[in-house]
């Protein structure tokens, strides 16, 4: 992340840093363009670095807020109007403060979040088509789509919402709170967020009942072998009857499962 923030583009022809950043989807009706790029008015590396971080910062600020975008305009004005650059002893402490104040105001999105998440992990189309729209339902919750702004009330609160909708506990522990604390811990695992406010909710799921035990009974053990002796369709091939009559018999004998007698056929 640091790399990404602090390095500028430099022209191959002039040797002059550049600033460049894409807007956001949702500011690029206020913006009026889809990119922001002046130049930098250096060929320092070093200070071209610590003047980016500088008006990526602005930016940030002016965008996390949704107002203030006319201070793009501002932060180039800025760069035409300053010196050469602060001497190279305090330059790379000035650039460290300004990498952590810029960490800070780029807003950590859910949803950012979970596509990096779905792809790093190679999350299958199924659970990405199951796992998204929660995402959305959260942000919906929430208000707001800001990771860095979630406490573990809030992830506690929006449970007890889905589960006074009617929503199943097992459906909100597996589906709605996995998939959000899977996200969350990426971001934690990235190094954007400190904690996972979603790792230590749970949800009771009362436990399935079992009236009897597994297997079948006298009665229905004799149902299912006085079945195999009955004369099987003409229809029926030699290969299959002989199944019908024998794997019953096999299983009842030795205990195996279905599967694990007919796949000793092959």
């Amino acid at each position: 992340m640091a790399c990404a923030l602090g390095t500028p583009k430099r022209r191959p022809e002039s040797g002059i840093y550049w600033f460049r950043k894409r807007v956001p989807d949702r500011l690029k009706a206020k913006v009026g363009k889809s990119e922001i790029k002046f130049s930098l008015r250096t060929r320092d590396p070093d200070v071209a670095r610590l003047r980016n971080l500088e008006v990526m910062l602005e930016i940030e600020r002016a965008w996390a807020g949704y107002t203030g975008v006319d201070l793009v305009t501002g932060a180039a004005a800025h760069i035409r109007c300053k010196p050469s650059g602060p001497p190279r002893s305090e330059t790379r402490a000035s650039e460290q403060v300004l990498l952590e104040a810029v960490a800070e105001a780029v807003p950590v999105t859910l949803r950012a979040s979970f596509e990096s998440y779905a792809q790093e992990a190679e999350l299958a189309p199924a659970t990405v088509k199951r796992w998204s729209p929660v995402i959305d339902r959260l942000v919906e919750h929430l208000g707001h789509d800001d990771a860095r702004r979630i406490a573990r009330t809030d992830i506690v609160a929006w449970k007890d919402a889905l589960l006074k909708e009617g929503k199943a506990s097992r459906t909100v522990r597996d589906v709605y709170l996995a998939s959000v604390r899977a996200t969350l811990q990426y971001a934690v695992d990235q190094g954007h967020l400190p904690e996972n406010p979603a790792e230590r909710v749970k949800v009771r799921v009362k436990k399935s009942l079992h009236e009897r035990e597994k297997g079948f009974d006298h009665e229905e053990a004799r149902t299912i072998l006085a079945a195999t002796l009955r004369a099987a369709s003409e229809r029926t091939s030699v290969e299959m009857a002989a199944a019908r009559r024998w794997v019953p018999w096999l299983c009842a004998y030795s205990g195996a499962r279905v599967n694990e007698i007919t796949c000793l056929s092959g």
